[in-house]
């Protein structure tokens, strides 16, 4: 077994110091990670990126969700609700991921403008 050693003054503030530095670095790397993750400090390029990737995933999980075999109690067979109350919950699950509601929003604004822009040519 090996003793305890017991610090001197000195030596003690030295770690004291030590700590405090790693700690003050620590939070500007994370304070420059939440400025970089932000949405509004994303290039255009990213912004596309993660709109159709985000897209992707949740037309992908839609799919599973809506084709999902569910099965019920008998007494709930009763309560016509309880399937859609089911459905509506795994969408509000899949839309809670990150920052979907963001890009999965931004989607549907691009998608009205396309949209709107065929209606005006025709």
């Amino acid at each position: 077994m090996t003793t305890p050693v017991l610090l001197t003054t000195m030596e003690l503030d030295a770690e004291h110091q030590r700590i405090n530095d790693i700690n003050t670095d620590m939070d500007s790397l994370l304070e420059k990670r939440s400025k970089i993750n932000t949405f509004q400090n994303i290039s255009l390029k990213a912004l596309l990126a993660n709109t159709s990737n985000a897209t992707i995933d949740v037309f992908k999980e839609l799919v599973e969700v809506m084709f999902k075999k569910r099965r019920f109690r008998y007494q709930e067979k009763f309560n016509w609700w309880s399937r859609y109350n089911a459905i509506g919950t795994d969408i509000h699950e899949i839309f809670k991921v990150e920052n979907r509601y963001i890009y999965f929003g931004f989607f549907l604004i691009l998608l009205a403008f396309l949209l709107n822009f065929l209606d005006m040519l025709g």
